[in-house]
C-alpha cells in the first residue's frame, strides 16, 4: 500500500510497471509508474494543470482519464484536458496538448474523464466541441491523422467493435451517438441518444452477437442495438429501450446473455442483472453503494463508493458474495484492474495491490 492523491483513474500495468495518474493540490497533476512487485514508485512526472472555478468539486478534482500504453510510451489525459505523450522509461515528454483550448472540447464541469484508445499505431480521443468530435493522432509524433464529425461531448469513452468484418469506432456523446471509420473518420451512422451525464458514465457494450449496448444512466432512457452489414451498407435495428435498467454510472460488464452493473443514485444504489437480448430486469440487489467491476475466471470483483471491495459470482438468477471487506476510504470509484491473480485498486489516499490467491 502506497500513499497516492485525488483521482479516479484505473491503474495500468504494462511489462511489470503499475502506471497511475494523481493530484495532491489544486495547481498540478502527476503521473508516475511503480514497481508491480514492491510498489516501489520508480519516477515521477508532475505537470502545472490549474483548477479553475468552473469545475464542480462534487466527484473530486484528480485524473478520472485511464492512461494508455502503446508502442513502449504512455498517453495519459488529465482533469483538465491536458494530453501528454511521454516515454515512461524516463518520464521524457515528446508532446503535450490542451483539449479544451487547442481543440475546443466540451466544457465539462466535473472534468475531463474520457480515455484514449489505441487503433493500430493512432491514440484516439474523443473530444466534442466545436472543433472537432473525435480526433486522431498519429504515434508519437502527434501529428492529426483524421478528425470526425461535431459532437456534443459526454463524459465517457469511445470503443473499437467489428461488424461482420468491418471495423468500427463508437463514440456515445451527450445527445448522440456516432460510428466512425477508426482508420479515416467516415462517418457510418448516427442515432439520437442522450444520457444524464453521469461524472463516469459507462463506455457502450458490444457483444460478438451484433448487438451494441448503449447506457444513458439515472432516468434516460438506454438502448439495444442490433448492427449488421448487408450488402456493404449498415443496418442498425433498435432491439429495445428502457428508462427501468438505470445502467450507467461506473462500467458494464455482459457476460452470456446478460448485462450486469451498478445502478440508483448516491441514496439507493443496487447491482442489477438485465437480459441483453430483451432488456427485462433479471435481479436488482442491494448490499453496495455505486460500483465498478471487473470479471475474471468466472468471478466478479466489485469495488463500491464506499471504500468495500467484493469477490462475487453474479448469474442471470442472483448474485452471490464470497468475500467482501473495506480496505478503500470513501469516494469516486475507479474501476480495479485485474493482472492474473493480482488486483490493482486505488483510492484519494492509496494505491494497492492485492493477491487473490
Amino acid at each position: 500500500m502506497e500513499e497516492v492523491g485525488v483521482g479516479a483513474s484505473s491503474v495500468v500495468v504494462d511489462d511489470g510497471v503499475a502506471f497511475v495518474m494523481d493530484r495532491f493540490d489544486d495547481w498540478d497533476e502527476s503521473v508516475y509508474p511503480r514497481s508491480t512487485i514492491s510498489g516501489e514508485r520508480l519516477t515521477t512526472l508532475r505537470y502545472p494543470a490549474p483548477i479553475s472555478s468552473h469545475y464542480d468539486p462534487k466527484y473530486g478534482n484528480g485524473p478520472v482519464s485511464t492512461p494508455l500504453i502503446l508502442n513502449r510510451f504512455s498517453y495519459t489525459v488529465g482533469f483538465t484536458g491536458k494530453m501528454q505523450c511521454f516515454d515512461p522509461s524516463g518520464l521524457k515528454v515528446l508532446w503535450e496538448a490542451n483539449l479544451f483550448l487547442d481543440y475546443h472540447a466540451t466544457p465539462l464541469k466535473y472534468g475531463y474523464t474520457s480515455s484514449p484508445i489505441a487503433y493500430r499505431d493512432n491514440v484516439i480521443m474523443q473530444i466534442g466541441g466545436d472543433m472537432v468530435g473525435l480526433i486522431s493522432f498519429e504515434t508519437p509524433n502527434a501529428k492529426v491523422a483524421w478528425g470526425s464529425a461535431l459532437f456534443k461531448n459526454s463524459y465517457t469513452s469511445p470503443i473499437l467493435i467489428n461488424v461482420d468484418g468491418q471495423e468500427q469506432l463508437i463514440a456515445m456523446g451527450a445527445e448522440r451517438t456516432f460510428s466512425v471509420s477508426p482508420e479515416s473518420g467516415k462517418s457510418y451512422w448516427t442515432i439520437d441518444h442522450k444520457n444524464e451525464n453521469y461524472a463516469y458514465l459507462s463506455a457502450p457494450v458490444w457483444g460478438k452477437d451484433g448487438l451494441l449496448f448503449l447506457p444513458a444512466g439515472g432516468k434516460g432512457k438506454s438502448r439495444m442495438l442490433k448492427l449488421s452489414l448487408k450488402n456493404g451498407s449498415n443496418v442498425m435495428k433498435m432491439v429495445w429501450s428502457s428508462e427501468k435498467d438505470e445502467l450507467g454510472y461506473g462500467n458494464i460488464i455482459r457476460v452470456g446473455d446478460y448485462l450486469y452493473g451498478s445502478c440508483g443514485s448516491d441514496e439507493a444504489s443496487f447491482i442489477t442483472a438485465v437480459n441483453a437480448k430483451t432488456g427485462e430486469i433479471a435481479w436488482r440487489e442491494k448490499g453496495f453503494a455505486r460500483a465498478a467491476m471487473v470479471y475474471g475466471d468466472g468471478k466478479f470483483v466489485i469495488r463500491d463508493a464506499k471504500g468495500y471491495v467484493a469477490i462475487a459470482t453474479l448469474t442471470p438468477k442472483k448474485m452471490t458474495v464470497h468475500s467482501k471487506a473495506r480496505v478503500l476510504e470513501p469516494g469516486p470509484v475507479s474501476a480495479p484492474t485485474l493482472v492474473r491473480r493480482k488486483l490493482f485498486i486505488r483510492d484519494n489516499k492509496t494505491v494497492m495491490a492485492l493477491d487473490l490467491r
